[in-house]
């Protein structure tokens, strides 16, 4: 069953006319990604003087929401490097391999995106209460 996971995956990734459609819309959406994250992490330094952030210095919490927010950046910048990087690298390392980090890669960026974009959501709201 795994193996025939990655083949369809390595499939995906190295069949030249779809892998260039998909690894261009990959590159753009997490270019998309790290822009917001970037943006976002100046938004919440921007809120600094809102009792919510208040509140979650005093708990602790900021930070770890800060942590998610760099996460994020982290995680949709990786993705469009590998991206990118994906054509150079499979010269020389096994398409499985390399399939097996991009497949990561992009779980991780969305799953990250989707939590630190939940957090934003709720601090968004409640600071538009204070």
């Amino acid at each position: 069953m795994f193996t025939g996971e990655i083949a369809w995956l390595r499939v995906l990734l190295f069949q030249s006319d779809w892998s260039d459609r998909l690894l261009d819309h990959v590159i753009q959406v997490s270019a998309v990604g790290a822009a917001f994250w970037g943006v976002a992490i100046t938004l919440l330094i921007g809120m600094d003087s809102k009792r919510i952030v208040g509140r979650l210095r005093r708990t602790g919490y900021y930070r770890l929401v800060v942590q998610y927010f760099g996460e994020s950046l982290f995680a949709t910048f990786s993705l469009m490097l590998l991206s990118v990087l994906v054509e150079p690298l499979a010269q020389w390392a096994p398409p499985v391999l390399l399939s097996g980090l991009w497949l990561g890669s992009g779980v991780w960026a969305i799953t990250t995106t989707v939590r630190t974009y939940a957090i934003l959501t709720n601090l968004l709201m409640r600071a538009g209460d204070d």
